[in-house]
């Protein structure tokens, strides 16, 4: 597909699944808005995607912190001007018996895998519905 012009936020943008969508989508033509809490990760990706003449921003983000979710909106409405797509990636597995788990790696679980998801789709909305356009993408 041909994304040449859309403006894509991608959270969990410095490794795995995540940067990989960021060049999938580069490649295609999107301009990519980066979020991990990596920055440095992120700058890295930032520069390579330069030096390939495409256009990106990134900005550090916890999606655990509803104001590091709308800063990163915010980022790519400074940046690009719109967002057309947005790819909720970050995430984070446990691997373990359910008896041997505490709660809290549960709740932590939970905070990034789910609330993160909905403080992103939360932030995104209003653009969205003022745009009259675009996507919301779950990775679970």
């Amino acid at each position: 597909m041909d994304f040449t012009g859309k403006v894509v936020v991608i959270t969990g943008a410095s490794s795995g699944i995540g940067e990989a969508l960021v060049y999938a989508f580069a490649d295609r033509g999107a301009k990519v808005v980066m979020g991990a809490r990596n920055s440095a990760k992120l700058a890295e990706i930032a520069a390579q995607l330069f030096t390939r003449g495409i256009e990106s921003a990134f900005e550090a983000t916890d999606v655990t912190r509803e104001e590091d979710c709308k800063r990163l909106i915010d980022k790519a409405l400074s940046a690009f001007g719109r967002i057309d797509i947005l790819i909720c990636n970050a995430g984070i597995s446990m691997r373990a018996l359910f008896d041997d788990v505490q709660l809290d790696v549960l709740r932590q679980l939970m905070d990034v895998n789910f609330w993160g998801m909905a403080a992103m789709t939360h932030a995104v909305l209003p653009v969205m519905r003022r745009q009259g356009s675009g996507r919301i993408v779950n990775l679970s």
